[in-house]
C-alpha cells in the first residue's frame, strides 16, 4: 500500500480510532492517525532547524519514496501525559529521513516530532519540533 492510499485510509478510520488511535495494529497508521488528528487541530510549533534545511525536501521524500518502514518503540511520557514513541524511515531519490514521533495516548496528537535526514547531494539536516495544542 503506498503512502498517498495509507493516507486515505488513515483519514477514513480516524473515525472510529480518535479516542484509541494508537491501538491500530499497523504502526504506519498509528502515525497517519496522529498526523491528521494534529492537522485537525489548533497548534503551534517551537522548532530547532540545524544543518540542512529538511522541509523544502519532505514533500518529495514522503511522495516518492522507495522505502517505507514504521516501529513501535515504547511507551514513556511527556509532562506527566501517557505518549507512545514511534519511528518512521522513508528514502527516495531525493534523500531519506528517520523520523521518531511522541503520540498522546489520550488525543492521538503529535506532542514532539525528531527527524534526521539525509539530502542527496547536500547533506545531512535534523529537526526538532514541539507541539503546543
Amino acid at each position: 500500500m503506498n503512502w498517498t492510499h495509507r493516507l486515505i485510509l488513515g483519514g477514513l478510520m480516524s473515525i472510529s480510532f480518535t479516542a484509541i488511535g494508537l491501538c491500530a495494529t499497523d504502526p504506519c497508521d498509528a502515525i497517519v492517525i496522529a498526523n491528521k488528528a494534529t492537522m485537525q487541530s489548533k497548534y503551534t510549533t517551537t522548532s530547532k532547524p540545524t544543518g540542512v534545511p529538511l522541509v523544502p525536501h519532505m514533500g518529495k521524500i514522503h511522495m516518492h519514496y522507495k522505502d517505507h518502514s514504521c516501529k513501535f518503540v515504547r511507551n514513556d511520557s511527556i509532562n506527566g501525559e501517557a505518549v507512545g514513541i514511534y519511528t518512521q524511515h522513508m528514502a527516495s531519490p531525493e534523500g531519506s529521513t528517520d523520523e521518531e514521533f511522541w503520540i498522546s495516548k489520550q488525543s492521538d496528537k503529535i506532542l514532539r516530532e525528531e527527524i534526521d535526514g539525509e539530502i542527496t547531494g547536500s547533506g545531512h539536516g535534523h529537526l526538532s519540533m514541539q507541539y503546543h495544542y
